[in-house]
């Protein structure tokens, strides 16, 4: 079965365990609003069992708890997309859609370049992490809105929160991009980048307003390196606003720069958004990617050592039709999801995501903000939004 494959890609404590538990509860069979939702993969009945049991109870103390004792290693939990958006769909997953997650201390490892005093397996970790990095379909960035909404320097200047937040990330995310040869940049990668913790009271109002334009447009300058390459490279890129809990459900507080502690309200209930948005995103984006260039990184193939060569002929046009419909459901499960994304961003009180092919509407957003910057205000207006939303799923 074909795999798209994500990756979270952030710093310790950016939310990455939240967002993959978030990510699942909002996709689950009985809790998805989206038509298509996460299964557990499984070759077998015990196999999709044990995995789903495994999924359920990945980092449990997230459940109930607002913080997490962290991530030891590498992880990769063994999803897989159902889709039910039509009748005649199967009912069995149409791919494999692994999440990949990790202690973001390894980050930090990679970023220096693996020195002879780290240990042997803190250094299999980060290894086992860049090849996460190079096999990945979608990449998933995560910047903490407490950090990006920390007050900008002089004359505007936000060197200290691209320091905190983005340098190590920038700085792999570009050695993959600069080095001769990489396979990195031979096809498309999705990047999204989540904004994680958006439901902190610490985000100025000039920055959240209007569905966080501002803090967007901020993370736009902040992570502009990587924006350019997905610029040049015509990858798709999305920036999307997310909370683990809900806005309103949580109160943070500030101890210093970087450091905040965060208490969730007992009486509310979890309120995650976003996440799921960020994930159909990489799925469209994924898919239409593969329908148009018809690949298939399916191991499934027929034995034809033993056939004649009419016998061989006729598994090869069976092949050929199985392939062909393949590409076609991913065609239809595309169009369908920039549809439903579309309703979705144009409905009353919808969220919105900021995309890089949104054209003028985006270039637009990010001049306004690097002159804002130099001005200290990083206050970006944006005019007549939603009649643009529908320019944002071009291909």
């Amino acid at each position: 079965m074909s795999s798209i494959t994500f990756t979270m890609l952030g710093l310790s404590g950016t939310g990455k365990t939240h967002a993959c538990k978030s990510l699942f509860y909002m996709m689950e069979r009985d809790k998805s609003d989206h038509k298509v939702y996460m299964t557990a993969t499984g070759k077998t009945v015990q196999e999709k069992l044990q995995n789903t049991h495994f999924i359920r109870n990945y980092a449990p103390e997230t459940r109930d708890q607002f913080t997490c004792s962290g991530t030891e290693g590498v992880w990769e939990l063994p999803l897989a997309l159902c889709v039910g958006y039509r009748q005649g769909l199967p009912t069995w997953p149409i791919l494999n859609a692994p999440i990949r997650d990790y202690a973001g201390g390894i980050v930090k490892t990679i970023a220096s370049g693996m020195r002879d005093d780290v240990d042997y397996e803190r250094r299999m970790n980060a290894e086992n992490l860049m090849n996460a990095i190079l096999s990945s379909d979608v990449l998933m960035l995560l910047a903490d809105a407490n950090i990006l909404s920390e007050q900008a320097g002089p004359n505007g200047s936000l060197d200290k929160i691209e320091e905190a937040l983005a340098r190590d990330i920038d700085d792999i995310f570009m050695s993959y991009v600069e080095t001769e040869d990489s396979e990195f940049t031979r096809r498309q990668r999705t990047v999204i980048l989540m904004l994680t913790k958006c439901d902190s009271n610490l985000i100025p109002e000039q920055l959240a307003a209007d569905d966080f334009q501002g803090l967007m447009a901020r993370a736009a300058t902040v992570f502009s390196p990587i924006v350019r390459v997905c610029e040049q490279n015509n990858w798709p890129f999305a920036i999307v606003p997310t909370s683990a809990c809900g806005n309103g459900n949580s109160y943070t507080r500030r101890e210093d720069f970087g450091r905040y502690e965060s208490a969730l309200d007992p009486n509310c209930g979890m309120q995650p958004y976003g996440f799921d948005l960020a994930f159909l995103y990489g799925l469209m984006s994924e898919l239409q990617y593969r329908a148009t260039n018809k690949i298939d990184d399916s191991a499934e193939t027929h034995r034809t050592e033993e056939l004649n060569r009419e016998q061989r002929a006729a598994v090869d046009k069976i092949s050929r039709k199985e392939q062909e419909a393949k590409w076609k459901l991913y065609r239809e499960t595309a169009q369908y999801l920039q549809d439903h994304l579309e309703h979705l961003l144009n409905a009353p009180n919808g969220s919105y995501i900021l995309h890089e092919r949104s054209n003028p509407f985006f270039e637009r957003s990010y001049e306004n903000a690097m002159e804002s910057r130099n001005q200290g205000d990083l206050i970006t207006t944006m005019h007549d939004v939603k009649s643009k939303v529908k320019s944002w799923f071009h291909l």
